[in-house]
């Protein structure tokens, strides 16, 4: 069960199954990590992507902060790599994972930096992790501490 909304914080709605009519079950209503615990708790296609939309927006996420901890403009990266600028821009928000692993390490280079490993955990175990804490990032250190 979904602990009730502490007073201060934000709410939300989850519609856990759209089929179902809303007058009929009430919505589930709490924090945005009630709202991925629930989405989390049982095995899935919604679950496994969760999971894959939150490792693509990392990924991204990731090219936008070594850039800016560089200190470059996307105009910048976008010389370094032999394109435009308008390029990068689509880079640093393609959460659709069309982007090539080479030219993922291209972007890193431009910025004076590389992914330094990689490490692959089982889907379910990671579905765990995320239930159990929500809030922490995916990484490799907190799905082993």
């Amino acid at each position: 069960m979904i602990e009730p909304l502490p007073p201060g914080k934000l709410s939300y709605e989850l519609d856990v199954n759209p089929s179902i009519d809303a007058d009929d079950e009430d919505p589930v209503v709490g924090t945005l990590t009630d709202g991925v615990r629930h989405l989390l708790a049982e095995e899935g296609a919604e679950a496994r992507e969760f999971l894959r939309a939150s490792f693509l927006t990392s990924a991204v996420d990731t090219l936008w902060n070594a850039r800016r901890e560089a200190g470059l403009t996307q105009s910048q990266v976008a010389e370094a790599l032999g394109t435009r600028q308008s390029a990068v821009a689509r880079m640093e928000a393609d959460t659709s994972g069309s982007m090539s692993l080479h030219r993922y390490v291209d972007y890193c280079m431009a910025c004076g930096v590389l992914p330094f490993d990689f490490e692959l955990e089982g889907i379910d175990r990671l579905r765990e992790f995320a239930h159990a804490s929500p809030e922490l990032p995916r990484t490799a250190r907190n799905v082993n501490l």
